[in-house]
């Protein structure tokens, strides 16, 4: 079996290590090296070394330690979107908004769809808008300023928008109270004017 070399780096002497180092790939295809111990046993010797180098040995980023300072290795922290759903039929429009943990580099944009749609951007969109009836979806994603995007995107299902409305009767003003009672009262007078005439009839057939 034959090897052949597709990439390398030399690191500078003064990253010497004798213990304590790793070297992981970021998802944006960068090499991210650390050199962890406290010491690197040269004249004004840092403690440990960061370096993030691209695959045409470009150093990206460096972050130096100060003396006595070391590390064990480095696990990579992936981007994290949230958000302030709050699980709730909503009966109007609502936003919902998203930010980023863990951007080390600072956030370049938050970017979502909504409903499988085109893909927006929280810094030229705004925040997502839900106006849609019924059960909706909303995909989003953070990538940071170094290119690194995160990864799976993220999916909230179960956004329901129902804007349906039940229709009341509007209580009575006083007005309408008003004419009402005048309404009860003609009906109470006219049933009382049956009842006489009614009692005149009988006695005059009685008087005959």
């Amino acid at each position: 079996m034959t090897a052949r070399e597709i990439w390398a780096w030399t690191a500078p002497s003064s990253y010497w290590t004798p213990y304590w180092g790793s070297v992981n790939i970021l998802p944006n295809g960068d090499l991210m090296g650390a050199f962890g111990s406290n010491s690197h046993y040269v004249a004004n010797s840092t403690g440990g070394e960061l370096v993030e180098v691209n695959l045409s040995g470009k150093v990206i980023r460096t972050y130096t330690f100060p003396y006595g300072w070391g590390f064990y290795r480095v696990e990579p922290i992936s981007l994290l979107t949230t958000n302030d759903f709050d699980n709730q039929t909503h009966t109007s429009d609502f936003t919902i908004n998203l930010s980023t943990l863990n951007a080390l580099a600072g956030v370049q944009d938050i970017y979502y769809k909504i409903n499988n749609g085109t893909t927006e951007s929280v810094s030229v969109n705004g925040q997502p808008l839900i106006t849609t009836q019924g059960n909706n979806t909303l995909e989003y994603w953070s990538v940071d300023k170094t290119g690194i995007e995160e990864s799976p995107h993220r999916l909230l299902t179960g956004i329901e928008l129902s804007t349906s409305t039940m229709s009341l009767q509007t209580p009575l003003t006083n007005n309408a109270w008003t004419e009402f009672a005048v309404v009860l009262a003609i009906i109470a007078a006219v049933a009382l004017v049956a009842s006489y005439l009614g009692r005149l009839r009988r006695y005059q057939k009685k008087a005959s």
